[in-house]
């Protein structure tokens, strides 16, 4: 089993059964959370996420080397979630 501090993956359901429940101003702020240009909008946040703006990441980094670093793109399918249910 591999342990991140986060799994974007799960956000994106997770985001559009919140905004299933009527709650716009959460499922939006998940939506920014797994929105991969609103990790790397700026250089140094790029050079800090360190993967690609334009794919959701598997996992983000939680341990203290490599914290925040976005890993296993182009591993899952949460993109097209993420793209259906931002659109």
């Amino acid at each position: 089993m591999r342990v991140t501090a986060n799994t974007p993956h799960a956000a994106a359901w997770l985001a559009i059964a919140v905004a299933r429940n009527r709650d716009g101003d959460c499922a939006k702020s998940l939506f920014d959370w797994i929105n991969p240009i609103r990790h790397a909008s700026m250089r140094e946040s790029a050079e800090y996420y360190r993967t690609e703006p334009y794919v959701v990441a598997a996992d983000i980094a939680g341990v203290p080397q490599h914290l925040g670093r976005g890993g296993w793109t182009w591993y899952t399918g949460a993109a097209a979630t993420a793209n259906g249910f931002g659109a």
